[in-house]
């Protein structure tokens, strides 16, 4: 049997309450009675919140939509491929580090038990071509000249030095809208 010291938070269970006595409830709890002023709180007041994961609005797309034919995790990591869950086939399956696809891939599991888990994140600024932005991986400045729908790679900029990079968002800073003026472009 466990032994207890002072200080300890413990969980019992509770039989019988009492309100007639006028000092406060008294729970009984087995053996004995344990008075309302002792008490803490319930046990899922001393849980932590279950952590949320984080999807883009992308992802959480392509999530649903499998969730909505498919109910079997293993029929689902079989159904991902890059080219009708591109999303979500990044996310799980693109890695350099396999570490990372495998935490990626038990974070998609739990998730996929329970949905309310996930926690969209819409991205701080939609770019659009013409924006200035700060090309985190090379440090420079460079402006938006094309944006496709490959996931991978979606926004291609030009650099401050000429340079041209197909980046992902994440890859980018937003500094200002409309940095070229497309008149004088003509």
């Amino acid at each position: 049997m466990t032994e207890y010291k002072k200080g300890d938070k413990v969980v019992v269970e509770i039989y019988k309450v009492d309100t007639s006595d006028s000092l406060g409830r008294s729970y009984y709890a087995g053996k004995s009675w344990i008075k309302d002023s002792l008490i803490l709180g319930k046990l899922e007041d001393f849980q932590p919140a279950e952590e949320k994961i984080k999807m883009t609005v992308e992802e959480k797309k392509e999530f649903d939509d499998l969730k909505s034919y498919i109910t079997s995790l293993y029929m689902v990591f079989d159904e991902i491929d890059e080219n009708r869950y591109p999303y979500l086939f990044k996310r799980l399956f693109d890695s350099d580090d396999s570490g990372i696809s495998n935490i990626r891939q038990i974070d998609f599991a739990k998730i996929w038990d329970d949905p309310r888990r996930i926690e969209v994140i819409k991205p701080e600024h939609e770019f659009k071509v013409g924006d200035l932005v700060k090309d985190k991986i090379n440090n420079k400045k460079a402006v938006v000249i094309a944006i496709n729908d490959n996931p991978s790679c979606p926004i291609k900029i030009s650099n401050e030095n000429g340079a041209i990079h197909w980046l992902e968002k994440e890859d980018l800073k937003f500094i200002k809208s409309n940095a070229i003026n497309w008149e004088d472009v003509k």
